[in-house]
């Protein structure tokens, strides 16, 4: 079984059309964990409801503004407590577009005990964190330089991070849960956690959701708190600085712009 772990924050219409994009390409091995922190209205209520009366999974209420990690980490919390054993990492602004056949990946990933996670393609969206990454006084990603793993005639590229959309081991998450000193700001140390840890990563292109950029008027003061939360993550992990980009990347970067 996998648990589709959805935070939701302030952004009611982006979370009606993932769950509609969910429920349209559903398989009975998932379990949706709804986790929401926003204003609650009859509307979300009756429409959640109505997606949990055919689908499997639960809708949870937290406290306004517990922040992005400590909603992640209840979740977590909840498919250990389930034994589901895997954890698509998802958000409100993310929709499914077709049946996906995670077996593989699965099966990939049961292939080594320290195999972690696989992450995945989105559109909209320039492939910025799928990188080899060091830690100095800053975060120093680069371009990924170890070779791609074939297994079953799909090419797994290792990573040190991703972007926070992938599959994973629950058992494994759940002994590395995500920082709640702060309410966001834990992409890059929480991989780098991960990394020490001898937690593997990957990416896989081929499978690709759908993104929006929804920075709504209720939703972007909050979000545009993140640089506050940036300085507590930098304070904790000895940073002078947050990231530094290779040369390579960045040219990466720029052709996939150039498209």
């Amino acid at each position: 079984m996998i648990g589709i772990i959805i935070p939701t924050f302030l952004r009611d219409k982006c979370l009606f059309e993932c769950l509609d994009s969910i429920q349209k390409y559903w398989n009975n091995n998932y379990y949706a964990i709804i986790i929401d922190q926003g204003k609650f209205t009859k509307e979300k209520t009756d429409f959640v409801q109505r997606f949990l009366n055919n689908y499997k999974g639960e809708y949870i209420p937290v406290e306004f503004d517990i922040g992005a990690l400590k909603a992640r980490n209840i979740a977590i919390k909840k498919c250990k407590k389930l034994n589901i054993p895997y954890v698509l990492m998802f958000s409100d602004s993310m929709r499914f577009l077709k049946k996906y056949n995670f077996t593989p990946i699965i099966n990939f990933l049961e292939s080594d005990k320290n195999n972690f996670l696989c992450g995945f393609n989105k559109t909209n969206s320039i492939c910025t964190w799928e990188c080899d990454m060091k830690k100095k006084d800053c975060f120093e990603l680069d371009i990924p330089r170890r070779p791609k793993v074939n297994y079953n005639r799909l090419d797994f590229q290792p990573v040190d991070i991703c972007r926070n959309i992938f599959l994973c081991k629950t058992e494994m998450l759940y002994n590395s849960m995500y920082d709640e000193d702060r309410k966001m700001g834990d992409h890059e140390s929480s991989f780098y956690r991960w990394q020490q840890k001898g937690y593997k990563c990957y990416y896989l292109d081929s499978i690709l959701f759908d993104y929006t950029r929804d920075r709504n008027p209720i939703y972007k003061p909050y979000r545009d708190r993140f640089s506050q939360f940036k300085a507590r993550m930098m304070k904790k992990y000895n940073l002078t600085k947050w990231i530094s980009y290779s040369t390579d990347l960045k040219q990466k970067w720029d052709k996939e712009r150039a498209k």
